[in-house]
């Protein structure tokens, strides 16, 4: 199985877990919850997206030296 597909499933769980911490509902108005749902789960593709370059990028350098 392709490693960064792995490092997919592993990091987008965990970022979601990270964003849904915070409370984004104080920028948005009463009622749009399918929008904050919409912005939590779009941030956290977003972060695990930099998160995995991030990682691969480690990986391929440390393999090096």
């Amino acid at each position: 199985m392709n490693i960064k597909l792995i490092l997919y499933v592993i990091t987008i769980p965990f970022s979601l877990w990270i964003i849904t911490s915070m409370r984004l509902e104080q920028f948005f108005k009463k009622g749009s919850v399918m929008q904050i749902h919409c912005l939590s789960f779009t941030l956290s593709l977003i972060l695990s997206y930099m998160l995995v370059g991030f990682l691969l990028d480690m990986f391929t350098t440390a393999r090096f030296f």
